[in-house]
């Protein structure tokens, strides 16, 4: 999938495929914003929506719009990556359902993407510029949606 309603995807993230061959993915619009990650840019031409692709009809739906900048985790929590604008603050934070911050984790360097894993899903695996890190959490990752 690259288009919905006619209107290219604006950059694809966090996809999920649940047990029952449902497909979630969240679409922020981060790598069609700049150079750094993308050579051509361009407006954005849809919300920054979280979809969902029926496997048994391939039809995509929208399931929430009313994010800035969607990304997913447990107990509604907001698991986000975060820089590029001034480099104290490069690393991740996570947010309450209600916007409150909860903590910040900060790299030396810009970071890209995260995602939970290991066997507890209490692993948090953080892809920057040029380095994986990981790191060990008292909270799990939402794993399906």
């Amino acid at each position: 999938m690259d288009r919905f309603r006619g209107k290219p995807l604006n950059s694809p993230n966090d996809v999920v495929v649940s047990a029952d061959g449902v497909v979630w993915f969240t679409d922020p619009g981060y790598g069609i914003q700049g150079n750094y990650e993308s050579s051509r840019q361009r407006p954005f031409e849809l919300p920054t929506n979280v979809y969902r692709i029926d496997p048994g009809t391939g039809m995509a739906s929208v399931v929430a719009d009313d994010f800035v900048r969607p990304n997913g985790d447990v107990h509604g929590n907001v698991w986000c990556t975060y820089g590029w604008g001034d480099p104290r603050e490069d690393g991740v934070r996570c947010y309450t359902p209600e916007g409150d911050l909860i903590g910040k984790i900060h790299l030396p360097e810009t970071v890209a993407n995260l995602t939970f894993g290991g066997p507890k899903k209490n692993r948090l695996f953080i892809c920057a510029s040029t380095s994986v890190y990981s790191l060990y959490l008292n909270d799990v990752g939402a794993q399906k949606p």
